[in-house]
């Protein structure tokens, strides 16, 4: 007979199995309890739009493209600790567009632990 120890430890066990198909999607997305949706991926490359900038980057194995401000800059004109390069790994979190699945507006990105709010 199972002991109590030996059923929550079971229990425990099966959590991430049932908990990882609803966080995890296949496009490499997950919902915040926010509202937001969060990306991790890889940095493609990086475009300038006006005054918005254009990150492209692979999450999943889908090209996702986020739209994002400008980032505060200093009086040297160059942004506050944010450094972008094609390769480098990044967490986007922000509001998914509603007329196409692969494309979103970031709010904060998470590099190297370090959040950026936008």
């Amino acid at each position: 007979m199972p002991t109590r120890r030996d059923l929550l430890a079971s229990a425990l066990a099966a959590l991430p199995a049932l908990a990882l198909p609803a966080l995890a999607r296949a496009d490499g997305s997950r919902r915040l309890d926010n509202g937001m949706t969060e990306i991790t991926g890889f940095l493609d490359r990086v475009e300038a739009r006006g005054d918005t900038n254009v990150l492209i980057v692979t999450a999943g194995g889908q090209e996702w493209t986020v739209d994002f401000p400008t980032p505060p800059a200093n009086a040297n004109d160059q942004p506050i600790g944010l450094a972008l390069h094609p390769g480098m790994e990044l967490t986007v979190q922000g509001h998914q567009a509603q007329d196409t699945a692969w494309r979103m507006r970031a709010a904060r990105l998470i590099i190297d632990g370090t959040p950026y709010e936008l």
